[in-house]
């Protein structure tokens, strides 16, 4: 697997997502994704089957940066509306602009 970065602008998407609180010395990612993942059958009005990794960070992460710092990491799937979310996941408006994109490719 390789992955290939690439800068994209997106336009608003609406996401339903279920997110954690984590650093990089505390790594939650396999857990996160080990709950979404049947989860995510759940979900209704999907645009698309791509999941999403989104990560959220304060102002201050990186220009006081330590690997204990804590950030958010969300699984997401785009959906048309936000409204029929299963319980566990919370919404999240992506606005339209510049992401970073790492697809999985082999």
């Amino acid at each position: 697997m390789k992955l290939r970065p690439k800068i994209e602008t997106i336009e608003t998407k609406q996401l339903v997502v279920l997110s954690c609180e984590m650093s990089l010395i505390e790594n939650k990612t396999e857990t996160l994704f080990s709950a979404f993942m049947p989860k995510r059958k759940r979900v209704t009005k999907k645009t698309n089957a791509l999941i999403y990794e989104v990560l959220i960070y304060d102002g201050a992460y990186f220009s006081h940066f330590t690997p204990e710092n804590t950030f958010t990491k969300g699984a997401t799937i785009a959906v048309y509306n936000c409204n029929t979310k299963p319980q566990a996941f919370k919404s999240l408006e992506l606005s339209r602009g510049l992401y970073a994109f790492s697809p999985l490719t082999d």
